[in-house]
């Protein structure tokens, strides 16, 4: 039986570092979650080696929508795929520049509805296939600044404060989701700093001087292994919110 993987966001960034990882392994089915399945950076996806037996399927999820995810998972199965084995909710957005004092509250709304409710109907969407796995595993890109224990202090000078509360918001969400469903493990991964689009935004922001220090490679690779490596029991001790580089993390 083929390995299936869900991942949105999957057109670029890490999101297509996932799905290049995920296809360079043989008997594996990527399904790539995006936004605009015409577009030149998922067409690109089509040119991605792929190992024996390893397929992609490209299919249209706009975290924005609450109707995208549910039609997916029919298209899912209509494809033939009867399971899903790992599921990463990985579209997200950014919003730089962002104090309380001048937080935009339709920015706000639109970060929380992407990264926060984003995984929340991708959950509610794939459960089901999720639990005809024998493994499953669902997973959320979170974020270093959304713990409100380590990075409040240290990244309010960069204007975050939308991004980081939507963040904290799906850390919490992912955390809910352990403990409701025991047949389920659950995963929030800071990916790093890594050189995106997103990044490259980000940079600006930071000023002269300002590099990301992880390529989407590395981070992709690291984030594999602790997905590989996860289970309901390491999440219980380890709280299952981890850097890329599998250090546990503080909410």
């Amino acid at each position: 039986m083929a390995t299936t993987v869900l991942i949105t966001g999957a057109n670029r960034g890490i999101g297509k570092g996932y799905a290049e990882f995920y296809l360079s392994r043989p008997n594996h089915t990527v399904i790539a979650g995006v936004r605009g399945p015409q577009a030149s950076s998922t067409q690109s996806l089509k040119s991605l080696p792929t190992a024996q037996d390893s397929k992609l399927i490209v299919i249209k999820i706009d975290s924005v929508s609450d109707t995208d995810a549910p039609h997916a998972t029919k298209a899912i199965q209509a494809a033939g795929v009867d399971h899903l084995d790992i599921v990463i909710a990985n579209a997200g957005i950014a919003v730089f520049n962002e104090p309380v004092a001048t937080l935009n509250l339709d920015g706000l709304r639109e970060q929380f509805e992407v990264n926060a409710l984003g995984p929340v109907k991708l959950f509610q969407a794939t459960a089901p296939l999720l639990k005809a796995s024998k493994n499953p595993k669902f997973v959320v890109t979170s974020s270093l600044i959304g713990s409100t224990t380590d990075a409040v202090a240290s990244s309010a000078q960069f204007g975050l404060a939308g991004y980081g509360a939507s963040k904290a918001a799906a850390n919490h969400i992912v955390r809910r989701i352990h403990y409701e469903n025991e047949w389920l493990t659950a995963l929030a991964l800071n990916p790093g700093a890594v050189g995106t689009d997103m990044g490259a935004t980000a940079l600006d922001v930071l000023g002269p001087g300002a590099e990301w220090s992880v390529t989407v490679e590395e981070s992709v690779k690291g984030q594999v292994k602790l997905i590989d490596e996860a289970t309901r029991e390491s999440t219980a001790e380890n709280g299952g919110f981890l850097g890329f580089d599998g250090n546990a993390l503080r909410y």
